[in-house]
């Protein structure tokens, strides 16, 4: 939501994302030293999804993953020279029970990382219809919900992998919804 008199609020005219999560609030912009006490977190300018694993917020952006403790404000960056991301376009993230992590990029397909690992699965390596991921979301059974652009939607019950196609939106898909 942008203020009204924006000239007014925010002289320098720029601003890109404010987002308030369980607690966790940011203000991704340049330029605005009259608010020092919010924070910016972000590598990128995008913003892309969040998903909430106890204390820690996980951001998806368009510059990596960054972990945010929600206490110490603390964050860990990941990208693809510092960890096994192999791009820092992220669109994606999803956790499971159990703590894995599950990313999806832009054109590397999706990643799993388990704190310590980070496993990559393409078109080329597993079931994946596509290696542009936009979405993931995980059931109450565990299984994976892959949304892809070009590739539909994919089931992944950690052993196979099930395309569902969708031809009337041609195989494009933006976003799952939470409650698969």
């Amino acid at each position: 939501m942008k203020p009204t008199s924006e000239s007014n609020l925010y002289p320098s005219g720029t601003w890109d994302l404010v987002f308030v999560m369980a607690g966790l609030m940011q203000l991704q912009m340049t330029g605005f030293p009259q608010y020092p006490d919010w924070a910016n977190y972000t590598a990128g300018n995008n913003v892309v999804c969040l998903a909430r694993e106890g204390n820690t917020i996980w951001v998806a952006t368009w510059g990596g993953v960054i972990a945010v403790d929600r206490t110490s404000g603390v964050p860990i960056c990941y990208n693809h020279t510092n960890s096994g991301l192999p791009e820092n376009f992220i669109n994606a993230v999803a956790i499971e029970n159990g703590g894995i992590k599950w990313f999806g990029t832009q054109t590397h397909g999706l990643m799993k990382f388990d704190g310590t690992t980070w496993t990559n699965y393409t078109f080329s390596s597993s079931g994946l219809p596509s290696n542009y991921v936009t979405s993931i979301t995980i059931d109450g059974s565990g299984v994976k919900w892959i949304g892809t652009s070009g590739g539909g939607v994919t089931r992944y019950n950690g052993t196979t992998w099930t395309k569902k196609s969708l031809t009337f939106l041609q195989n494009h898909v933006n976003k799952l919804s939470n409650n698969v």
